[in-house]
């Protein structure tokens, strides 16, 4: 059943969490009650950018459905589980109809290549023919003539799909591009949340927790252990996230101290700075 926008639910864009893990584990480490600023808006731009797409350009979503058709049928016939086959078959056929482009698409490729294939056989026999100083006549030499225009046309057709499918192609990437930096984004905020709640520990007793290491709270090991899961999916989407830069913004000097004594990291900047200063 098509969707109100037009697209199928059985489509899956891939910023889908039920199908890309990355976002899944950056979804996961966020409030589930209240999504990522912007989210929504960024992942239903990339589904329908990636709809267009697969509109436009489509080839095989045909041999898709015959592919699950045939594998349930073999199931079937064999007395296996068909496990999520059915499923497979009924998601499939949503997009084949949602989809009837594909087989004009496919009739006019087609006729395409027909075209081309008996106007490279014409051109063959006109030169074994000419070898042989046997002279066409003005109807087969017509035929010719016509198939030429008409390959020329077919050339011009495709390259302006071609430059039309180019500029789709860029819509997706920049839908996605979007989308990541709002994935990005979020991380970047729970490393803020994170290095705000762990200051919040550490500032006001950092005497006694560099005192005592090993009695540091529960608190601020979550904190950084938030922080840390925040900055590796954020990685995973192409952005390097520094944990302890984000703590170091938010902790006095002394509590900066018991945090580097605490965890054993330094700031990229900070450290930056040391390698500056030993120099």
């Amino acid at each position: 059943m098509p969707a109100s926008n037009g697209t199928p639910k059985s489509f899956i864009c891939s910023f889908d969490p039920r199908t890309n893990r990355h976002v899944a584990e950056a979804l996961k480490l966020l409030d589930p009650t209240h999504p990522p600023n912007g989210w929504a808006e960024a992942r239903n731009a990339v589904r329908s950018a990636e709809w267009a797409l697969l509109k436009a350009t489509s080839l095989n979503l045909g041999e898709t459905l015959n592919l699950y058709r045939n594998q349930s049928r073999e199931y079937q016939r064999l007395e296996l589980p068909v496990g999520s086959l059915p499923t497979l078959v009924d998601d499939a056929t949503a997009l084949v109809a949602a989809v009837p482009e594909e087989a004009a698409r496919l009739k006019v490729n087609a006729e395409r290549r027909a075209r081309r294939v008996k106007l490279a056989s014409l051109r063959n026999q006109m030169t074994r023919d000419s070898l042989r100083h046997e002279a066409w006549d003005e109807e087969r030499m017509g035929e010719v003539l016509a198939l030429e225009e008409s390959v020329a046309a077919d050339e011009v057709a495709i390259a302006a799909e071609r430059k039309e499918r180019e500029r789709l192609e860029a819509t997706v990437e920049r839908a996605k591009n979007a989308c990541t930096d709002v994935l990005i984004d979020a991380m970047r905020a729970q490393i803020q949340k994170a290095a705000r709640e762990g200051a919040d520990i550490i500032n006001p007793k950092s005497a006694l927790w560099r005192a005592y290491p090993q009695m540091t709270p529960a608190p601020f090991k979550t904190a950084i252990l938030n922080a840390d899961a925040a900055a590796t999916v954020a990685a995973k989407f192409g952005a390097e996230l520094d944990v302890a830069e984000e703590f170091s913004r938010r902790l006095d000097p002394a509590g900066w101290e018991t945090f580097c004594i605490l965890t054993g990291r330094m700031s990229e900047r900070a450290l930056d700075l040391q390698t500056v200063a030993g120099k």
